[in-house]
């Protein structure tokens, strides 16, 4: 196989990959009472990861194949001080942590040149979800709904509410980049900006607030004022959007504490449920190796929950591996100022390492902001 047909292949690959956990993602969305179609789309993930798996061997990159083996270990001494069985529920949540490990590992050997491809799919399956978020805004369609019942927001196509919350988080993260390096943007380019108004959680409105901030005083001090209305007119529509949420937020928090009303509800699943059972379940060496009896005794905060599922040794080995695999690449102050925000983020909003579409997308970012300093560098 020549140079330029390798380099299609993987374009084509990666492309098809995103594609194809998007469809997932809408298929369970579409489907989301059918249990024998929620089925399919998780047969279909394990499927690609085992796909993923065969392709690290193949390639005689075993290190990340070493990495799992052990997490495994770890993972399943902390299940079996619990409990002599393991169930196929808790062992996908085993399969779900090691995605992104996978999958970033895969895409680090791939050469320099055939990386950053996937954007443009991602830019445009954004651009389609975000204008169904705002159809489904208009028209009140409620398989566009992020939630069931009357609570308010729409995210389109995603499944989960956190998986809208994150995808658009990163796409907020890059217009911020953009605007930082001075690359030219389009009025499309906004459109998921202000659909993402819509979604209704407040990890969406905790973003948009700080980046609006953040792009206005950079305008500021740039004298860019044409710019400043259109920064204006997305703040005006936000506003809008807000007084129709706002009264379920008022609600809310009329009803709860503070905290309670920052993780909406995490931390009383935390002291009612997780806590209950590490109390009553666990021995010492769970502290050290985790362990669940089901996947529902997760707090919803995603670096509780992996200290759940791993311990300290397991916790400490995951983030190690996650954070050496990813950052292939020196990020400056400005960068680790965006992924500091994630981390928050993560923290508050929940199960951030868990969903394929968010780790796609994660990736992507990180392809995207490498890409924009490359163009500032050449410009």
């Amino acid at each position: 196989m020549t140079d330029r047909n390798l380099i299609y292949s993987n374009k084509l690959i990666g492309n098809l990959t995103l594609i194809c956990f998007f469809l997932i993602e809408t298929t369970r969305k579409a489907f989301q009472s059918n249990i024998e179609i929620t089925h399919v789309a998780y047969t279909l993930k394990a499927i690609i990861v085992s796909v993923f798996l065969v392709v690290i061997l193949w390639r005689k990159k075993t290190r990340i194949f070493y990495v799992i083996l052990i997490l495994l270990s770890l993972f399943l001494l902390g299940q079996f001080s619990i409990s002599n069985l393991i169930t196929v529920d808790i062992l996908k949540v085993f399969t779900r942590y090691t995605f992104p490990l996978i999958l970033f590992s895969i895409y680090n050997q791939l050469p320099k040149e055939d990386r950053g491809h996937m954007f443009i799919v991602f830019e445009r399956i954004i651009l389609l979800n975000s204008i169904l978020i705002i159809v489904g805004f208009i028209f009140n369609i409620d398989v566009f709904k992020t939630y069931t019942g009357q609570r308010f927001g729409y995210n389109g196509l995603f499944y989960a509410s956190a998986t809208g919350s994150y995808i658009y988080i990163f796409y907020i993260i890059n217009i911020v980049d953009k605007t930082r390096k001075q690359i030219k943007t389009t009025f499309l380019d906004y459109v998921p900006i202000i659909a993402c108004m819509a979604i209704g959680t407040k990890t969406i409105y905790l973003a948009l607030i700080l980046a609006l901030l953040y792009i206005t005083y950079i305008n500021f001090i740039r004298y860019k004022f044409k710019n400043l209305l259109w920064l204006l007119l997305i703040a005006f529509t936000g506003i809008l959007i807000f007084v129709k949420f706002s009264h379920f937020l008022f609600k809310f928090y009329d009803n709860n504490n503070l905290i309670t009303f920052i993780l909406s509800r995490r931390d009383l699943l935390f002291t009612n449920n997780t806590l209950p059972f590490v109390d009553n379940f666990w021995g010492i060496l769970n502290y050290f190796f985790g362990g669940l009896d089901t996947p529902c005794r997760r707090a919803q905060m995603s670096f509780i929950d992996l200290f759940i599922t791993f311990g300290i040794f397991g916790t400490f080995l995951y983030l190690w591996s996650y954070i050496n695999i990813y950052f292939d690449f020196k990020p400056c102050l400005q960068v680790r100022i965006y992924y500091f925000i994630i981390a928050i983020i993560a923290f508050l909003a929940g199960n951030f390492f868990l969903y394929t579409f968010t780790q796609l997308g994660f990736l992507i970012l990180k392809d995207q902001i490498i890409k924009n300093r490359k163009i500032v560098s050449k410009a």
